[in-house]
């Protein structure tokens, strides 16, 4: 029973310390210092992709990679990454 009780106590703790940390963890509020200069492209992995920029309505501009499946079929899934609020996507 003990063990039990040890067992739960820990899980606890982490999961308090998880949801304590959780900003830190998601968010990162500083950039890298090459944030706005060195964008690097799926070329670095020799992946067919195609730039893509969105205009949004309040004129900022959404830069985006769509990266291409190497064999074309349909069985495959589609995958959407958002990358977070601190550098650029070439930092993922």
């Amino acid at each position: 029973m003990q063990s039990i009780n040890g067992f739960f106590t820990n899980a606890q703790q982490q999961i308090t310390s998880l949801y304590g940390f959780q900003d830190a963890l998601l968010y990162q509020p500083n950039e890298p210092d090459t944030a706005r200069t060195i964008v690097q492209t799926p070329d670095i992995f020799h992946m067919p992709y195609e730039t893509i920029i969105i205009e949004t309505p309040d004129n900022e501009k959404l830069h985006g990679f769509l990266i291409k499946q190497l064999n074309r079929t349909n069985e495959r899934e589609t995958l959407i990454f958002f990358h977070g609020n601190a550098g650029n996507i070439g930092h993922r």
